[in-house]
């Protein structure tokens, strides 16, 4: 059997596709973990007594968040944005909480918004 032009273009675009394929459910898993990193970090935040330990825990989410919004556009799951959006800019701004309960409620709505973006994650991941 002769290799032609034709039968190795579509050999290589077959693994271009497989490939991609796993590719995706590794990027997938990539945000996963990053989002759960920030939920972790949203629920210690909240639960943290003090305003300078909360507010320095749920700011450390910023790169954690930025990281997982990264990886959920490589992996195609847009539904994800949003939230992992949304958690970064409440990371941002956390370091400029001068009070207990401002600080929990900066780590409670990083955790709201990481375990939306890890649900919208999962259900990419089930694609």
């Amino acid at each position: 059997m002769r290799l032609t032009l034709i039968r190795c273009t579509v050999a290589a675009a077959a693994g271009l596709f497989a490939s991609a394929a796993t590719a995706t459910a590794a990027d997938c898993e990539l945000a996963i973990r990053h989002a759960s990193v920030v939920a972790e970090l949203g629920e210690r935040a909240f639960t943290s007594q003090g305003y300078v330990a909360a507010g320095d825990t749920a700011a450390s989410a910023r790169i954690p968040s930025i990281d997982a919004t990264r990886h959920a556009k490589a992996c195609g799951c847009p539904e994800a944005l949003p939230h992992l959006e949304d958690a970064t800019l409440t990371a941002a701004r956390a370091n400029v909480v001068l009070n207990a309960t401002g600080a929990q409620q900066y780590g409670a709505r990083l955790k709201k918004d990481a375990d939306d973006a890890l649900e919208a994650l999962r259900r990419c991941a089930a694609r």
